[in-house]
């Protein structure tokens, strides 16, 4: 299902970009080697929904927005917990930081090698296509995230159950992981997932021990929070105390 998250970016200048986003499309953002490259241009298409969402929220009266969901996500632009949690992506330390539980943002479900075909697309629009609701242009553009990590060498499967990522072997190929996944019956035998060196990940667990963490390990990195953002966090970590 998903729902809303918070998702701070500081860009290699130094440029800090706090916003709300749906969860869904985070896990795909860093599912892909541009990320692993730190390739700002794909930040930039991740920014371009917030930046029309915040854009419509600034120019428009509630009521009279564009897009259906500014509402939800536009007037949350905080580096602070919110919804499912926080995401922390830092291109100047090439550091990822995260605290929520939706996604583990580095494992890859193994579904997501079955929707692929490497080729051209056919004319017609194939039953699988309709099934993801995704148009030509977009299914193409999935073919060539999950082709650039067979290509960046960054994709690693071990079995299910076992806990030591270090253990894991590189899949080298698209044919190689399907043959993985091609028996409904074995294929959650498997965990997927991408090493994305040089980044570095960092996750925190929802608790208020976890949130100090968090916080501590923001500021040690040089980032910096407005008053409204430290009460936002106290919030957070004390919903935990009272659950």
């Amino acid at each position: 299902m998903g729902g809303s998250i918070a998702v701070t970016a500081r860009r290699a200048n130094g440029e800090v970009i706090r916003m709300c986003r749906w969860t869904n499309p985070l896990p795909f953002f860093i599912q892909d080697a541009r990320w692993i490259d730190a390739d700002e241009t794909h930040l930039d298409e991740y920014l371009e929904q917030w930046n029309s969402m915040r854009a419509d929220y600034e120019k428009n009266e509630p009521g009279n927005y564009e897009f259906n969901m500014t509402d939800v996500y536009a007037p949350y632009p905080f580096l602070a917990p919110h919804g499912y949690g926080l995401v922390v992506i830092d291109y100047q330390t090439h550091t990822l930081l995260t605290m929520q539980g939706y996604s583990s943002l580095i494992e890859v479900f193994p579904d997501t090698f079955r929707n692929v075909n490497p080729g051209p697309l056919p004319e017609d629009v194939s039953p699988l296509i309709s099934m993801l609701a995704m148009s030509q242009e977009e299914q193409a553009q999935e073919n060539a995230r999950v082709m650039g990590l067979f290509k960046r060498k960054c994709l690693y499967v071990m079995p299910r159950g076992a806990d030591n990522l270090d253990a894991a072997t590189l899949v080298p190929d698209l044919e190689t992981a399907q043959s993985l996944v091609s028996d409904k019956e074995a294929w959650w035998n498997y965990r997927f997932f991408i090493k994305p060196d040089p980044w570095k990940v960092r996750r925190f667990p929802e608790t208020p021990d976890g949130a100090d963490e968090f916080h501590d390990n923001l500021i040690d990195l040089g980032f910096q929070f407005t008053s409204q953002e430290n009460d936002l966090w106290g919030e957070f970590r004390n919903q935990w105390e009272d659950a």
